[in-house]
């Protein structure tokens, strides 16, 4: 059925080409939506992940018969590696004590007073939520 077919060629080229141009994008798409430095390349790595839809993707194209073995084999490892890599650089960023997703102060919710709301920003008590 399936055998042996596999192309470290086709591997190499689909998995660098598609990293650079997904972390680019994704970088740039936060980038312009306002995050900077560390946010950035978090959601950049973060977001090229492919993993299990990936590969459901990959299975549903091959029996669909729209690629090959080969691409298939590339396709599904493609989608674990970008998921192992996405792994490892946030267990990295976690280790140096980094945060994941810079927060503002102004918008932070108090532990165990989720019920009550978010803590207002300095100067903001008393003013009125439609307001």
């Amino acid at each position: 059925m399936f055998g042996w077919q596999f192309s470290f060629a086709i591997l190499l080229v689909f998995l660098v080409g598609s990293s650079l141009i997904s972390v680019f994008s994704a970088g740039l798409a936060a980038w312009l939506g306002g995050f900077r430095g560390l946010d950035v390349i978090n959601i950049a790595i973060t977001t090229h992940a492919r993993g299990g839809p990936g590969i459901v993707l990959a299975s549903v194209a091959y029996d669909a018969g729209i690629i090959n073995a080969a691409f298939y084999t590339t396709l599904v490892i493609t989608a674990v590696v970008t998921s192992q890599m996405a792994g490892a650089w946030l267990r990295f960023v976690l280790s140096k004590g980094w945060p994941l997703l810079s927060t503002n102060p102004d918008e932070t919710w108090k532990l165990g007073e989720a019920e009550s709301g978010p803590v207002l920003p300095h100067g903001t008590e008393g003013v009125p939520a439609w307001a």
